[in-house]
């Protein structure tokens, strides 16, 4: 099963950068790097852990879009239909989209460190890694849910409010906490927590709690797409 799913992934994403959309990972990536670096000129590992992680967090939902796009076509039909398990394709399209946000992240640390941005010693890059990756691990499964392939009825609206929420920071919560709303907002700082103190707690206590629950995230996401792809009638789209 490991070996279908690396090798579908690996075939997703060929047919990813066979298309014109292919430029998009790249082209967002660079617009992080303009946007992240334009009015800062020196970082720290805190500053490129939290923003760069955030933003390549989005770069990654945009990826697991595209990827699932790819997967959601008829040309894919008899190669699909040969699977053992559904499963295998949501789970090559995950692991597609974690692939090529790796590959973004690459660009965008070489980037960052190549032109002289900050110094960062292997010491300080290492415990980044984990940090970014479960990160980049929910926003696969995220965008997994936010496309048509694993739904019945198109795209979760909800899925894109949650994420609107969860994109705005605690300031702004607690600065819309007013009205008979303050419930939901408290609601939406609540399910956020985890996934900003991954990228932006200092504190080993803070960051190994907020890791595991983003990662649990992570993976009822995937199971819930898993549950809805295993009803879905395959009518593919082109």
């Amino acid at each position: 099963m490991t070996n279908r799913v690396l090798v579908l992934s690996l075939f997703l994403t060929r047919t990813l950068f066979r298309t014109l959309l292919g430029v998009l990972p790249p082209v967002l990536t660079l617009l992080l790097y303009r946007l992240t670096f334009t009015y800062r000129h020196q970082g720290d590992p805190a500053y490129l852990t939290a923003v760069g992680g955030l933003g390549l967090a989005c770069v990654g939902v945009v990826t697991a879009l595209l990827v699932a796009d790819r997967a959601n076509r008829a040309a894919l039909y008899p190669l699909i239909a040969r699977l053992p398990h559904r499963a295998e394709l949501l789970a090559a399209v995950a692991v597609s989209t974690v692939l090529i946000t790796i590959g973004m992240a690459i660009l965008y640390v070489s980037l960052v460190l190549g032109l002289q941005h900050m110094t960062l010693t292997p010491e300080q890059l290492l415990p980044i890694v984990p940090r970014w990756l479960v990160v980049f691990v929910f926003a696969a499964t995220l965008g997994l849910m936010m496309g048509r392939l694993a739904s019945r009825r198109g795209s979760h609206v909800v899925v894109f409010t949650v994420l609107g929420l969860m994109a705005l920071s605690r300031e702004q919560l607690r600065f819309l906490n007013v009205g008979e709303s303050a419930w939901l907002v408290a609601a939406a700082e609540l399910v956020a927590r985890p996934v900003t103190d991954s990228l932006t707690a200092n504190d080993a206590f803070q960051i190994l709690p907020a890791l595991a629950v983003t990662g649990l995230y992570a993976i009822a996401l995937f199971a819930l797409a898993v549950g809805l792809f295993r009803g879905k009638d395959l009518i593919w789209t082109e």
